[in-house]
């Protein structure tokens, strides 16, 4: 009599063996593909703005970035993996080391794009515009930024 088939879990093997497996893959990923380095022109001269200063090229984390480093083929895929227990508390906590840094985007030059992704992210912007006096004196401006936690920042 033969031996009876070994049951396979479906879908996909999983991508990674371990947490430390994962946990390697994602410093990697900040490591190598994160950061900012000095722009040389053909010459190999450094690049300057008008006032003389370096400029940088800034490579930022970003979720979709990470997924494809990790070798997903969508987001999704991520947050997938953001359920399973064992993986769980590790790519929360990358997530928000990247959800951070576009956050800290909300403090320097250009930064209509921090606030559009960190929207998508559930964070709100609330304008409370309000004219004090019947006469329409001054205007009172109240801007509250809250997180996707419905907590205030």
């Amino acid at each position: 009599m033969a031996a009876p088939k070994e049951k396979r879990s479906a879908g996909q093997p999983p991508k990674f063996n371990s947490l430390a497996e994962l946990q390697a893959k994602i410093d990697e990923y900040f490591e190598t593909k994160v950061g900012s380095k000095i722009i040389k022109d053909n010459d190999g001269n450094v690049c300057t703005d008008k006032k003389g200063n370096p400029v940088y090229e800034v490579t930022p984390p970003t979720i979709s970035g990470l997924a494809l480093f990790l070798g997903f083929k969508s987001r999704q895929s991520l947050y997938d993996y953001k359920e399973r227990a064992e993986y769980s508390y590790a790519l929360h906590a990358t997530t928000l080391k990247i959800e951070e840094f576009a956050e800290s985007q909300l403090f320097v030059g250009n930064h209509q794009g921090a606030i559009f992704w960190l929207k998508n992210k559930g964070w709100k912007d609330n304008q409370d515009v309000t004219h004090l006096g019947a006469g329409g004196g001054p205007v009172k401006v109240v801007v509250e930024f809250v997180n996707g936690d419905g907590q205030d920042s």
